[in-house]
């Protein structure tokens, strides 16, 4: 018979950014963090930066996954409870959440178009996804920015 190959992707350790389980890469500050490829690294910095300025600066070691994993409640804002159940679902579709994690989606954006947004819905989308896999602190956040985009 025809056996398939054992993936090698399984072996290798989780991206911090975008959750692939293909990191080769870490961060040459604190060597803690991993990730795909630069534009993982620098779509996860301005979460990653203080965290790790601190263990550099005061010699403590950081877990290797320090973002918490999706699992942050989103704030009713009036009636937006519909809303936020569709945005927690679609945070956790792993292909269109890696593809905004990584900033994959910026190659996609089509900022002239006269019948789109101009990317602000794109960006808007962008932010909070950002905030609900790589913030590292309290149990909600409130999905304004991306309200004021739908409603646009």
């Amino acid at each position: 018979g025809n056996k398939s190959q054992p993936q090698r992707t399984l072996n290798l350790p989780t991206c911090c950014a975008c959750r692939a389980r293909r990191a080769t890469a870490r961060c040459k500050r604190c060597m803690a963090v991993q990730y795909c490829d630069r534009r993982c690294q620098e779509a996860h910095w301005p979460y990653h930066k203080i965290l790790c300025k601190q263990a550099t600066t005061n010699g403590t070691k950081l877990a290797s996954n320090e973002a918490i994993s999706g699992k942050i409640g989103l704030n009713n804002l009036g009636n937006t409870c519909y809303m936020n159940s569709a945005l927690q679902s679609l945070s956790h579709a792993t292909p269109l959440t890696r593809h905004f994690l990584s900033n994959k989606f910026k190659t996609d954006l089509n900022t002239t178009n006269p019948l789109g947004t101009g990317g602000k819905l794109a960006m808007a989308y962008d932010g909070l996804m950002k905030e609900l896999w790589m913030r590292n602190k309290g149990p909600s956040l409130s999905p304004t920015v991306l309200k004021r985009a739908v409603a646009m």
